[in-house]
């Protein structure tokens, strides 16, 4: 009888592990088919009954918005559970969550080490791959870019999608290796055919502009959309959007917006921007200024630097909203702080002239300095003209050309005239007549 339990139990307990493998099987099926919500429930059954590996999915989906709302702190939770699971990938998550601070305090020293201590230990293709990935992209003060390293690791995990990507990606970039796009190509096709989304996303940037393959738009057109429906890659959706907006034989204002709305809805910032900028022109949908406000404010909330700047102005109007400068000031300054570098130089003649908000001299220098930074091209002719007259700085004709050029080179018509001046002149710069002569030559096509 004893035996006959025991076999019973036995029987019961593989019957519940074939049924959360087959769980989780279905549901990576059905990740890669771009059914996300359907994925993101089986990887939460699975997981209740302690499959590490569904642990990891279902924190995969967290992170990324993947078929549930996104949430950086509950993810990080979810790996440590696939983590105590003893899933490999899982632990790996966790640690890449303590390097980059998502969903838990930045801690790179801590997250590197768990890192290394798995490729090392564990042997496992997926940690080493990650691993590999440390030392492309180096951690500032911890890991130190080292591509000799990155090949030795990705020589050993030949058959990890993410590795075979970032084989591709060596040979794509120009990151101590000769660029070679067939090669490229051909490890972004592996990658992809084991499951590796945002392979195909790079297969379409290499189709659209010809690297390594004559260009097709089509083919590009395809791949982006691979990239999209298999990943929620959002790079692709935005990609799709750009290409049915300014390629004018597939000119599709609707196709546009249909991507631009799946974007958004994986909670890409610069995509609520663009569907505002809709609204307000009133291009493929009725001009509606409140509409066009929600997406600003919207993109503005997820850190879209240009969405920043355009909430800052809808408050600055009126527009769609009640006009209130106090929150037009902050999301300028928002937006300045998200790299925007025409946010930065209207803040900074904002705040010398005292247009809109308080005269500060401090803050507008502060904000001068960044649009420089950002280089932007009136900020730059204006800082070349400080160094050339000597105002406020040592007068410094060096410091001039070079910052009056970083002007001209974005087509800024007074900068190029400077330019050609300078190398006529000699002043700066040497002497050359011929490149005098290309800056007079743009200053006229500039009017």
């Amino acid at each position: 009888m004893k035996k006959i339990a025991f076999r019973a139990i036995t029987i019961v307990v593989i019957a519940f592990l074939v049924s959360c493998g087959n769980k989780t099987k279905e549901a990576d099926e059905l990740r890669l088919q771009g059914e996300f919500e359907k994925a993101a429930e089986l990887y939460e059954q699975a997981a209740k009954h302690g499959d590490g590996y569904a642990w990891f999915r279902l924190g995969n989906c967290y992170q990324t918005g993947l078929g549930v709302d996104k949430d950086e702190e509950r993810a990080f939770d979810l790996y440590k559970k696939g983590a105590k699971e003893d899933c490999i990938q899982a632990q790996v998550e966790e640690a890449r969550c303590y390097i980059y601070g998502k969903g838990i305090d930045k801690d790179e020293e801590k997250g590197v080490k768990m890192i290394k201590n798995l490729a090392e230990e564990s042997k496992h293709p997926y940690a080493k791959a990650r691993l590999a990935s440390l030392y492309t992209d180096g951690v500032e003060d911890v890991v130190e870019k080292d591509n000799e390293k990155a090949l030795a690791l990705l020589k050993e995990c030949k058959e990890e999608p993410y590795g075979l990507y970032l084989m591709g990606q060596l040979y794509f970039n120009n990151n101590g290796y000769e660029i070679d796009y067939p090669k490229a190509m051909d490890y972004f096709k592996k990658a992809y055919e084991l499951g590796h989304g945002y392979s195909a996303s790079l297969l379409g940037y290499m189709y659209q502009y010809g690297k390594g393959v004559s260009p097709n738009i089509q083919e590009a057109i395809s791949w982006y959309t691979k990239a999209a429906n298999m990943r929620g890659n959002t790079i692709a959706m935005m990609n799709l959007a750009n290409i049915y907006y300014e390629n004018d034989s597939l000119k599709n204002i609707q196709q546009t917006l249909s991507w631009l709305r799946k974007a958004a809805k994986f909670g890409n910032g610069d995509a609520y921007d663009r569907i505002g900028y809709f609204y307000t022109l009133g291009e493929g949908v009725e001009k509606n200024d409140s509409l066009a406000f929600e997406n600003f404010k919207k993109a503005a909330e997820l850190k879209s630097a240009n969405g920043a700047l355009n909430l800052g102005v809808q408050y600055m109007l009126g527009c769609g909203t009640i006009k209130d400068l106090k929150e037009s000031e902050k999301w300028y300054i928002k937006a300045a702080e998200y790299g925007n570098a025409e946010a930065a130089w209207r803040l900074y003649a904002m705040y010398t002239n005292g247009d809109s908000f308080p005269k500060d001299e401090i803050k507008a220098e502060e904000f001068l300095q960044k649009a420089v930074k950002a280089k932007h091209p009136e900020a730059c002719y204006h800082i070349g003209a400080r160094y050339y007259w000597g105002k406020s700085v040592e007068k410094n004709y060096q410091q001039a050309f070079i910052y009056w050029k970083l002007a001209a080179d974005q087509g800024h018509l007074d900068a190029c005239k400077n330019v050609a001046y300078c190398y006529k002149n000699g002043e700066g710069c040497t002497k050359d007549l011929k490149k005098a002569e290309e800056y007079e030559n743009k200053a006229k096509s500039k009017g």
